[in-house]
């Protein structure tokens, strides 16, 4: 089990990382947003010159990302895991 996850977040890490690059390289070659999203301004954090030892890798803006998705996913526990109701209460 804990081979697969591993190789399951390997896999998602991969395919946000291309997706990341993908905007990255259209950062750099001038094409503007007229609004900015999340991924915009963690690439600028990244970017940004001033933050000294606390500067982002491309590796952390990969994993921010995949956090976010994982936290706006909504998800049915296993019931051995302990709180098999995890669905939002409407």
């Amino acid at each position: 089990m804990m081979r697969n996850m591993v190789r399951d977040m390997g896999q998602a890490l991969n395919i946000i990382g291309r997706f990341v690059k993908e905007r990255d390289e259209e950062r750099q070659s001038g094409k503007v947003k007229e609004k900015r999203d999340f991924l915009d301004v963690l690439l600028e954090c990244r970017d940004d010159e001033n933050e000294g030892s606390h500067k982002m890798s491309n590796h952390n803006v990969n994993v921010l990302v995949l956090e976010m998705f994982f936290a706006g996913t909504n998800y049915k526990q296993h019931p051995r895991m302990g709180n098999d109701r995890a669905t939002p209460q409407t």
